[in-house]
């Protein structure tokens, strides 16, 4: 670029990976000291394509669930800072078969043959991920950030006037997210895209936001931090079979509070309310 090459191209492609890290830790910088590079010799505005990114997944790297959640959180930084005017995954399918070789595991869908296990093709989490982030936003264009120590969080307006939230934790820990969306029903989306509808209490909500991707859809007359409607003193619990843990929840006194179960969980009341906790 420093001999003047602006008559021999239009753009200019970088592999901008940023394996093993969360993309939220400096990818955004990075690509702006490209940006500025191109500056420097006069070649402001020329597109900068990400002709190669992605996350391996084996053990000295990433998890299938990193791979998933980095690749969403790529997406929606470079949706927010215009970072790419492109960008291409690499690649579509697995290069190999061995858990431990990264060059085999940057895909998002399996090898056309695991050595003889599991199923040939097979949609990886990222490619899942991906085709619901596409679902959720690709008519949409991106509103900014909302500022959260907590959780990343970007805003989204779609063609048909619906907000979306794309959200997850920061440091993989699950954390109570309480907003004023000034809207009575909002759709909470997983990261593939399984559906449950949630009502306000005054158009205030309080979320759960873990370590997957999570997407918060609706009619939203304000984003705003508020106190939690109902908390979640322990967010995350896991048990195994025939265990048990506890967990507290804190809501305003004299509301009324039930909570259900799966086929495989049950749960129940441990003394009741006591200075508004149960």
């Amino acid at each position: 670029i420093a001999l003047d090459g602006e008559k021999c191209f239009d753009a200019i492609s970088v592999h901008p990976y940023w394996f093993p890290t969360n993309p939220e830790r400096g990818l955004a910088y990075a690509i702006n000291q490209v940006h500025e590079l191109m500056a420097k010799y006069g070649y402001e505005g020329i597109d900068v394509f990400g002709s190669e990114l992605g996350y391996p997944v084996c053990p000295e790297f990433n998890t299938e669930l990193e791979q998933a959640v980095y690749g969403i959180l790529y997406f929606c930084i470079n949706d927010d800072e215009k970072l790419l005017k492109r960008m291409y995954w690499y690649d579509l399918q697995n290069d190999g078969w061995s858990v431990n070789e990264k060059e085999h595991n940057f895909g998002m869908i399996r090898c056309w043959s695991e050595n003889g296990d599991g199923v040939p093709f097979a949609a990886k989490p990222v490619y899942l991920a991906t085709t619901q982030y596409n679902s959720m936003v690709a008519d949409g264009e991106i509103q900014g950030r909302v500022e959260n120590d907590d959780v990343s969080l970007f805003h989204y307006k779609k063609s048909d006037g619906k907000d979306v939230l794309i959200t997850t934790s920061r440091d993989k820990t699950a954390k109570n997210l309480s907003l004023n969306l000034g809207t009575d029903v909002v759709s909470f989306y997983d990261m593939f895209g399984n559906k449950k509808e949630i009502y306000g209490v005054d158009g205030k909500y309080t979320f759960i936001v873990d370590d997957t991707i999570s997407y918060i859809e609706g009619n939203f007359k304000t984003i705003e931090e508020c106190e939690p409607i109902v908390a979640i003193m322990e967010p995350s619990v896991k048990c195994i079979d025939n265990s048990t843990d506890y967990f507290s929840i804190s809501c305003p006194e004299g509301s009324e509070l039930t909570a259900e179960g799966t086929e495989s969980i049950s749960i129940e009341e441990a003394g009741g309310f006591e200075n508004g906790n149960a």
